[in-house]
């Protein structure tokens, strides 16, 4: 009876920890282990010419797989969080056996594909079988059961897929990270400012490493932070969902040569998240009204001329006239030891016209010359990430006295 107890007991802890633990990628062809590449910054970890992330992407996008049979597309619907899972199976009255039965005529009718041509093979076999589904949906899990995309592997826990990345399509490509908290998952933009927000709403959690970690990807593609015991599995979900984004948006803004005011969303996303450290203390937000009591949610809006478009870019004006105050804040400050937190900063990227440090930062580390002199961020690889998260922790030791001077 006692031995009975014990191995129920055991069990039960085995089958609690791993309702919690990552499930094992889905192999594919196309693999990258940010680990191997630190020591360069994030921007030429995308750009390196033979093994980095956009000639991988456009490596997979031409390439030819074999469709998977039934068995492996079973077993892969599992490895997706519960939006995405129930995203797919809708398509199929909610069974993975008529899952099964599409997969396996689409792997007579059709045998092999591409990532560029996936879509039209995957639509010719749901009109066959008279079947109404969001073929472009089903095109990227099919294609990711089957091999196809690339798949980046932060640390043992922390990975993400990554499809359907094309130049100059800045809307094309989908990427689904997953975590000790989700499996793979498409977060949203408003996914991640929640999960953002209760990440730094909760004192207890450590920004201070949380944000110097998210400066030493950027700046050295170094994710050591994951492996520092402080370093949580709340904080582990956040940054994932972060590089997640974030690698997607830089492959969109590289479509546009850096141009800053061209699909520059990763740059509107990074710079919010710096920001939100002083909203979520606050409360306040910059909107189109003014400084008013807002969720950090507000960062991604919806166009208000009517035009359907949506993203962190909407608010863009506000939200930088709200960190140039804050940044000159100090820049002004009678104490000349709050002054040099942000005088530090402008002697290693330099001072923008603004006067804007969260903005400058993230133009510096995605700046043009810097795909051609590579000193430009290896000179400052060392300084700026522990720079800028100095000030950061000096805005949110000072947010009632920076609230103050805004009123």
């Amino acid at each position: 009876m006692k031995t009975t107890k014990i191995v129920s007991l055991l069990s039960f802890v085995l089958t609690s920890l791993s309702l919690f633990a990552t499930p094992a990628p889905i192999e594919s062809r196309y693999y990258m282990d940010l680990q191997n590449y630190s020591g360069q910054s994030f921007l030429q970890t995308m750009i390196e010419p033979d093994y980095g992330v956009v000639a991988q992407f456009d490596a997979d996008y031409e390439d030819t797989y074999a469709f998977a049979n039934a068995k492996a597309v079973g077993k892969a619907i599992e490895n997706f969080d519960r939006k995405n899972k129930n995203r797919i199976l809708k398509m199929f009255n909610a069974s993975v056996t008529e899952l099964k039965v599409f997969t396996k005529a689409l792997k007579e009718q059709e045998q092999n594909f591409s990532p560029s041509n996936i879509n039209d093979k995957v639509g010719n076999v749901l009109r066959k079988l008279n079947i109404q589904a969001d073929k472009y949906a089903l095109a990227q899990f099919i294609a990711i059961a089957s091999g196809a995309g690339t798949l980046i592997r932060i640390n043992q826990d922390n990975y993400f897929y990554n499809f359907g990345y094309f130049s100059p399509e800045v809307r094309s490509g989908r990427s689904y990270g997953a975590t000790n908290l989700h499996n793979a998952n498409d977060a949203s933009h408003l996914m991640y400012l929640r999960q953002l927000e209760g990440f730094l709403k909760d004192e207890r959690n450590n920004h201070h490493l949380f944000y110097l970690g998210l400066l030493k990807f950027l700046v050295d593609t170094d994710v050591s932070v994951y492996e520092v015991p402080e370093f949580n599995d709340e904080a582990e979900a956040v940054l994932t969902d972060y590089i997640t984004v974030y690698t997607a948006e830089l492959r969109r803004h590289l479509m546009k040569n850096l141009h800053p005011s061209r699909a520059p969303w990763g740059n509107d996303m990074t710079e919010a998240t710096f920001l939100s450290l002083f909203n979520v203390k606050s409360g306040l937000m910059m909107l189109q009204e003014g400084l008013v009591e807002s969720s950090i949610k507000e960062h991604w809006a919806l166009s208000r001329s009517g035009s359907g478009r949506s993203g962190f870019g909407i608010n863009r004006k506000q939200r930088r006239s709200l960190q140039t105050k804050i940044s000159n804040f100090f820049r002004k400050n009678d104490d000349s030891d709050k002054r040099e937190v942000v005088l530090k900063i402008d002697r290693l990227i330099g001072k923008n016209k603004s006067g804007d440090v969260y903005r400058g930062v993230m133009e510096y580390l995605n700046n043009r010359k810097n795909l051609d002199d590579k000193s430009r961020v290896e000179g400052v690889e060392s300084e700026l990430p522990q720079a800028f998260v100095e000030f950061l922790m000096e805005v949110d030791k000072d947010t009632d006295l920076i609230v103050e001077s805004l009123r």
